[in-house]
């Protein structure tokens, strides 16, 4: 069953957002560029591809997770990166089959 979620990061305006297909090798985020205002945080969701019970791992410090090192997150998880070092060094692998991240990106304040 699902937690609570906050559906914006406290403080800040969504400015963009992205669907990324996470697979066998490590990637991070196509952080948007081209909007007037940086990106300060971000909030992931994890869908699977191929079966429920599917998932990905990720580090936040810049490193490549591995199939079995790294954070782990589940089909449904949701995951709030909160300052810009966060956002800008998330890197992310999925342990099995392909997975996906919706990602919305937020910025400005109030």
């Amino acid at each position: 069953m699902a937690g609570t979620v906050r559906a914006l990061p406290l403080g800040y305006a969504p400015i963009s957002k992205q669907t990324l297909t996470v697979s066998s090798s490590a990637v991070g985020f196509t952080v948007p560029t081209s909007q007037t205002t940086a990106v300060r945080s971000a909030l992931v969701t994890v869908e699977y591809v191929t079966a429920t019970t599917d998932t990905v791992r990720y580090w936040i410090t810049g490193d490549n997770p591995t199939t079995t090192e790294g954070h782990l997150l589940y089909n449904g998880d949701i995951l709030e990166l909160s300052n810009v070092m966060a956002v800008t060094n998330f890197r992310v692998i999925a342990t099995g089959n392909d997975m996906k991240l919706q990602i919305e990106y937020f910025g400005g304040g109030y």
